[in-house]
């Protein structure tokens, strides 16, 4: 399927259709691929905001960290679907999305 479809047929889904599409996604072992690709590009924005020779380019150290923002959040909402929900009365799982 090309980008594109994947971009129509995620467009049309309703917010429910997304969030059991992406529940069942996550429990596919083979989306840890996906994990990966995510962590491998953070690490790489991660990296290159300690460039020195960035050290005075505000702008560009901005936008660094914007992309590793953003890829946090993502990581964090695929930890969000990943966990099972908690019974009442037991804690969360804490896991950190920053560690490799």
């Amino acid at each position: 399927m090309t980008f594109e479809k994947l971009k129509a047929a995620g467009v049309a889904m309703s917010e429910k259709e997304i969030e059991d599409t992406f529940r069942s996604l996550v429990n596919d072992q083979r989306f840890a691929a996906v994990v990966a690709v995510i962590l491998n590009h953070r690490e790489q924005y991660v990296n290159g905001g300690t460039i020195q020779q960035l050290a005075n380019s505000h702008g560009s150290l901005a936008h660094n960290a914007g992309s590793v923002h953003a890829l946090n959040v993502l990581l964090g909402k695929i930890q969000q679907v990943s966990n099972p929900p908690k019974k009442r009365g037991q804690a969360a799982p804490v896991e950190d999305v920053e560690s490799d």
